[in-house]
C-alpha cells in the first residue's frame, strides 16, 4: 500500500500539457473558420449595393424656356436643354483610387475579424486547458487522499493510531471536492463559449503556438494599424473630390425654335462647361477639414501604437517571468521527489506522525502540479503574445 502511495504523488509531475476532451483532426485554423462562417452576420448579398455611375456625377437635367415676344414683329422663342454632368479625367483618376481603396478596406476588415475572432477562439482554449490541468491536479490528489483514508482508518481500528490523521485526511478531501466543483463549472463555461463560438466541442491535437519574433514589424502589420492607415489614405481621396479641377464637364445638347413674321427656324446646339483649375486644388474650408482629419488619424495612430506596444511589453514580462518560474519549478519538482521518498521511508519506519505525513505529501504534490499547471499558463502566454502581435490563426 504505501509504495503504491508513493507512485501515486510522484505520477502528479507526469500531468498531461496538453488535455484534451477527446482525440480530434481539426486545427486552430480550421477553428477559425468554422468561427467566421458560423459569425457571418451580414454578407455582400444582404447588404443593399448602390450602383455607381461610370460616366455621370449626377443625374440629368431637363430644362425648358418658352419667350413670347410683346413687339408685333418680335421673335418667339423655345428652348429645349438636356445637361449631362460627365465625369472629367481627374474624376475617373480618383474613381479608380476610391475602388482600389475601398477593396483594401474591404480586406482589413476581414483581417482584423480574422484577428478578432482568433483572440476568442484563443482566449476560449487556453482558460479551459487550463482549468482542466488544475481539475487533473486535483483528481490525482482525491486518489491519494482516499488511499490515505484507507490507510488511517485502518491504523484507528487498529488503535495503532489517533483519528487525528484521518480527520485531516477527510477535511482535506471535502476542500479538494469543493474546489472541483467551481473548476468544472468554469471548464464547462469555457467548453460551451468555444461551442458557441465554432459549432465545434473537440479541442485540436496541437494547439501550441510559438512564442512571435521581429515585434515591430508584427506591430506595424497588426490589423487595427493597417485599417487605420486604409481609412486615413481613403479620407484623402474622398476629399480630393471635391477639389476645384474636380467638378464636373456639364455637356448640353439643346433644341431652340424662332418663329418670327419674317422667318422661322429650328436650331441644334451642343455645349460643354469644363472647369479650370488643378485636381488637387482645395478650397480653403476643404484644406482646413484635411488637416483636422489627418491630426485626429494621427492622434488615434500614436493611441493605438501605444496601446498595442504596452500589451507587448506586459505580455513579455509576463512569459519572461513564466520561463524562470518553470525553470525553478523543474528543480522543486526534483527535490520533491526525494522527499517523497524520505517522507515515506521515515512513514515505513513509524519515525513520523500522520499530520506531517499528509502536509509533506500534500506539499510535494503541489509543487509538482504548479509545474504543470505555469506550463499552461506560459503556452497561454504565447497564444496571447501572438495576438498582441496581430497574428491570426
Amino acid at each position: 500500500m504505501k509504495k503504491s502511495l508513493l507512485s501515486l504523488a510522484l505520477s502528479v509531475s507526469l500531468l498531461t500539457a496538453l488535455p484534451v476532451s477527446a482525440a480530434s483532426t481539426v486545427t486552430l485554423h480550421d477553428l477559425l473558420t468554422m468561427a467566421l462562417e458560423r459569425n457571418k452576420g451580414l454578407n455582400d448579398d444582404q447588404i443593399t449595393q448602390i450602383s455607381v455611375s461610370q460616366w455621370l456625377t449626377g443625374a440629368t437635367t431637363l430644362s425648358a424656356n418658352y419667350l413670347n415676344s410683346q413687339q408685333s414683329q418680335g421673335s418667339d422663342e423655345a428652348e429645349l436643354r438636356l445637361t449631362f454632368p460627365l465625369k472629367s479625367p481627374g474624376q475617373h483618376d480618383n474613381d479608380h483610387a476610391l475602388t482600389v481603396s475601398n477593396r483594401l478596406i474591404q480586406q482589413r476588415n476581414k483581417n482584423l475579424r480574422q484577428w478578432y475572432f482568433s483572440g476568442l477562439i484563443r482566449e476560449a482554449i487556453w482558460s479551459y486547458l487550463l482549468v482542466d490541468t488544475q481539475i487533473k491536479a486535483i483528481e490525482d490528489k482525491q486518489a491519494l487522499l482516499l488511499q490515505l483514508k484507507t490507510q488511517f482508518a485502518k491504523q484507528v481500528d487498529a488503535g495503532t493510531s489517533s483519528k487525528l490523521g484521518l480527520l485531516l485526511a477527510q477535511q482535506e478531501y471535502l476542500s479538494t471536492k469543493t474546489q472541483r466543483v467551481g473548476l468544472e463549472q468554469q471548464q464547462a463555461q469555457w467548453l460551451k463559449r468555444l461551442q458557441q463560438l465554432t459549432g465545434h466541442d473537440r479541442l485540436p491535437d496541437n494547439v501550441i503556438e510559438s512564442r512571435p519574433e521581429q515585434q515591430q514589424w508584427l506591430l506595424n502589420e497588426h490589423p487595427q494599424v493597417t485599417l487605420l492607415r486604409a481609412e486615413m489614405q481613403q479620407a484623402l481621396q474622398v476629399l480630393k473630390a471635391s477639389a476645384v479641377g474636380m467638378q464636373p464637364w456639364n455637356v448640353s445638347v439643346t433644341a431652340k425654335r424662332i418663329n418670327n413674321p419674317a422667318l422661322s427656324e429650328n436650331q441644334i446646339g451642343l455645349g460643354i462647361d469644363i472647369p479650370l483649375g488643378g485636381r488637387d486644388t482645395l478650397t480653403q474650408a476643404d484644406q482646413s477639414d484635411w488637416l483636422r482629419t489627418r491630426a485626429q488619424y494621427e492622434v488615434q495612430l500614436d493611441n493605438l501604437y501605444q496601446d498595442l506596444q504596452q500589451q507587448w511589453l506586459t505580455l513579455d514580462q509576463q512569459w519572461q517571468t513564466l520561463k524562470q518560474q518553470q525553470a525553478l519549478l523543474g528543480q522543486q519538482v526534483v527535490i520533491s521527489h526525494e522527499i517523497l521518498k524520505q517522507v515515506d521511508l521515515l512513514k515505513q519506519r513509524n519515525e513520523i506522525e500522520q499530520e506531517l505525513f499528509l502536509n509533506r505529501t500534500l506539499r510535494a504534490m503541489e509543487i509538482q502540479s504548479a509545474q504543470s499547471i505555469n506550463q499552461i499558463q506560459l503556452y497561454q502566454n504565447q497564444a496571447r503574445l501572438n495576438q498582441a502581435a496581430g497574428v491570426s490563426l
